[in-house]
Order: structure tokens, then C-alpha cells, then sequence
């Protein structure tokens, strides 16, 4: 097979979880995210991309579900959306170093002293 040919005709890879997951779920998850801060006024507002929340929502979740995981808890989903939540709003109102900053001083408080008060309310998306 030529060189045209092997690149007019290259099979597409098949699509993968993380794919559906960010054709069908990531939309709907940035949506009701969005609307959530339309209600109450807070970020995540036009400033923040969909992209954004749905890569925020895993890096944030996945920081504190591991966490958990070492201290022997299990977060429900509601509590890490509320925790997602919050961190949509302080990275929106502040810059990548101070939201990276933020989420790793948040982790290692979790990890010592256990959860946040404010981060133990259960925050249902999805209703």
C-alpha cells in the first residue's frame, strides 16, 4: 500500500470509554455545573469551557477519591461533586499555579485532619 493510500484509507481506532464519556457525560456534567452557577451566581460562568469542567471534575475527583482511598473512607458521589464544585469556583477566580497550589494543600489537609465541613454536603447533580 502506498503512502496516499495508507493515509486516505486509515481505519479509524475504535472509540474508547473516555470517548463516550466525553461525547455524551461531559456535556451534561459541564451543564448542570453551569446551571448551578447561574443559580446561585458563582462560577463556573462563559469564562470556564466545557473542557475545563469535565478535565477539573476528573482531576479533582480523582485527587480526592485516591485520598480517601488511603485514609479508608468512601466519598459519596454527591460530596465529591460539591467538592468539585467548589474548586470550579476557585479556579475560575484565580490562576492555574494557585488552583494547583490549592488543590494540593486541600488534598494533604484531607489526608491529616479529614474532610472539610464545607466540602461534607452532598451536592446532587442529575435531579
Amino acid at each position: 500500500m502506498g503512502i496516499f493510500s495508507k493515509i486516505f484509507n486509515k481505519e479509524q481506532a475504535p472509540e474508547t470509554l473516555l470517548d463516550q464519556f466525553n461525547k455524551t457525560v461531559g456535556p451534561l456534567l459541564a451543564s448542570e455545573y453551569r446551571k448551578l452557577g447561574q443559580a446561585f451566581d458563582l462560577p463556573p460562568t462563559e469564562k470556564t469551557s466545557n473542557h475545563e469542567i469535565v478535565d477539573t471534575y476528573r482531576e479533582v475527583g480523582t485527587a480526592f477519591h485516591q485520598a480517601s482511598e488511603i485514609r479508608k473512607e468512601r466519598l459519596t458521589a454527591g460530596v465529591k461533586n460539591r467538592i468539585v464544585w467548589i474548586f470550579l469556583q476557585y479556579k475560575e477566580e484565580n490562576n492555574e499555579a494557585a488552583f494547583r497550589e490549592y488543590l494540593d494543600s486541600e488534598v494533604k489537609y484531607y489526608l491529616i485532619n479529614g474532610l472539610r465541613p464545607e466540602y461534607q454536603k452532598e451536592l446532587q447533580l442529575f435531579n
